[in-house]
């Protein structure tokens, strides 16, 4: 799906996937931060305002969106979550929204597992926390807060 947002800034856009088919969604913080505006858009051209976050966390850019899933035309579809991070070398896809084109999929394995201080340690990028996950597959703009999937189906 994609996450729209508008400020007085301007207007952008990300994507994010539904965790609860009662509309709940997860996206990047910085998809809609600074933002006095957000809405979905699915597949199947719903578009439907984001009501409030739940949760947002700079630190580990993950914020969770509500919306009323009544608005659906179609009853919405979860994604599981998996139980443990991915081992190198799995394989993986991207689904998003880059540069804006909806339902993009891209496909790569993961490289590694890095924490915060190994990345602080190595590239400066010192304000976030947690364990990251890095892939091959290929990120643009636009796909930040989109799911990566395993060949299981989990995020």
């Amino acid at each position: 799906m994609r996450v729209n947002v508008s400020s007085s800034q301007g207007a952008g856009n990300g994507s994010g996937f539904v965790i609860d088919a009662a509309g709940i969604v997860i996206t990047n913080y910085h998809v809609i931060a600074g933002s006095n505006k957000a809405w979905v858009e699915f597949a199947n051209k719903d578009r439907i305002d984001v009501d409030g976050l739940l949760f947002m966390d700079h630190e580990k850019d993950i914020a969770i969106l509500k919306f009323d899933a009544t608005r659906c035309k179609s009853p919405l579809e979860s994604i599981p979550l998996a139980a443990v991070l991915p081992e190198t070398g799995t394989e993986v896809v991207a689904i998003g929204a880059p540069l804006g084109l909806d339902m993009s999929v891209t496909e790569g394995i993961v490289s590694a597992t890095r924490t915060a201080d190994e990345l602080k340690a190595s590239i400066g990028f010192d304000d976030h926390t947690g364990t990251w996950v890095q892939t091959t597959a290929a990120i643009s703009p636009g796909n930040s807060g989109g799911p990566l999937l395993t060949k299981r189906g989990e995020v």
